[in-house]
């Protein structure tokens, strides 16, 4: 796996977009995979160390994840602090 550099969870505040590990089930039975990649989440709330965000990446529809969906994230999961740009 790549190195990241990772985010300091005191650096992190309510609206700042975190970039994320995540991995996913894909498929039924024997056909069952892991598939994994990296989406943004914006931070809505932290209290006493647990931090839940919203779901900004469009993921396809097998992805259990859908934009604007709420999630609880770990710091082992968070990659870097994302720079958005406009287009």
């Amino acid at each position: 796996m790549p190195e990241y550099p990772g985010v300091n969870i005191k650096d992190i505040q309510v609206d700042d977009v975190i970039t994320i590990r995540v991995f996913f089930g894909i498929g039924k039975g024997k056909n069952m995979r892991i598939d994994g990649g990296h989406i943004n989440v914006k931070i809505e709330h932290i209290d006493d160390g647990e931090i839940f965000a919203i779901v900004m990446t469009k993921s396809p529809k097998e992805f259990s994840l859908e934009t604007g969906s709420s999630i609880e994230i770990y710091k082992e999961g968070m990659l870097y602090k994302a720079e958005l740009t406009e287009h």
